[in-house]
């Protein structure tokens, strides 16, 4: 026998059936067993078009739960430009229902799990829908290159990845006493979700140009702020035992606000001066999405 629903539920309005307690979930009607139809949702990505858009996509459907109700992605996306936007700021990016169009908002105010529905939105407003983040460059422009990865999407995220090398060889350089930033081109600017885990990896080809000790490490934000582990190699004079490798992995999932954040690598020797090749030197990020 068919249930007998009501026409126009409100979201999280209940419905009792023999003796069966139904619940609206925006979608379907919830409950009663084999009966209950969870409501599609994140069927979307969130990608980088150029410096001045970005665009929410379908992705393995096109479904987004926003408000009170399941709603379609446009097949040709939803955009937001960057006008307007303060460069320096981490922006989380929003949908919401401006009528019948989906629409993209840009807000510093961060997000929260909505209680009653388990979606993710802007805090204190389920009208809007978390769907990125992005942090603005100076433009205002947003920033997906090799040594920039600054927009992630919530839903579909497949994590981001890059690799930088030295500008040029460094040749009869001093680095210390302390830890000193090798070269600024090596340095990779990532925008984390909290909790994420991202993998440094550094390899470096040194030659030193006298007995020491050469020192590596990946650093966070400040080229002090190091992350164990560090590499430590004593070598000889390059005119005795030539170039050397160095190799550092480090696994970081400390970031628990989300902000852009500089991973740079860190040198220091115990005397004297080395050269520093960009043949044979690379510093690879890679955040390995949410999970």
């Amino acid at each position: 026998m068919a249930i007998d629903f009501p026409a126009s539920p409100a979201l999280n309005q209940s419905f009792t059936s023999a003796g069966v307690v139904y619940t609206w979930n925006g979608y379907a009607w919830s409950g009663g067993g084999p009966a209950a139809v969870p409501f599609p949702h994140g069927q979307c990505r969130l990608v980088y078009v150029n410096t001045t858009t970005l665009r929410l996509m379908p992705y393995n459907g096109n479904r987004l739960f926003i408000g009170n109700a399941v709603q379609v992605v446009p097949s040709a996306g939803v955009s937001l430009a960057a006008t307007g936007l303060t460069p320096a700021i981490v922006y989380y990016i929003y949908a919401w229902m401006n009528g019948a169009a989906m629409t993209l908002e840009a807000s510093t105010t961060g997000h929260s799990t909505d209680l009653a529905t388990g979606v993710e939105i802007k805090t204190g407003d389920p009208t809007r829908t978390l769907v990125g983040m992005a942090y603005i460059q100076n433009g205002p422009v947003f920033g997906d290159t090799s040594s920039s990865r600054l927009v992630r999407s919530w839903f579909n995220d497949p994590g981001t990845f890059q690799m930088n090398t030295l500008a040029a060889t460094l040749n009869g350089i001093s680095r210390g006493p302390g830890p000193q930033v090798l070269d600024g081109a090596m340095n990779a600017f990532i925008l984390p979700w909290s909790g994420e885990m991202v993998i440094a990896q550094l390899q470096l080809l040194a030659a030193a140009l006298g007995t020491m000790t050469l020192n590596a490490a990946v650093a966070v934000t400040t080229e002090n702020n190091m992350v164990n582990p560090y590499m430590a190699l004593a070598v000889p004079a390059a005119g005795v035992g030539g170039a050397v490798s160095m190799n550092v992995t480090a696994r970081l999932n400390v970031f628990t606000t989300e902000a852009m954040i500089v991973l740079m690598v860190s040198v220091w020797h115990s005397t004297g001066t080395a050269n520093y090749y960009k043949d044979g030197s690379q510093f690879q990020v890679q955040c390995l999405g949410r999970r």
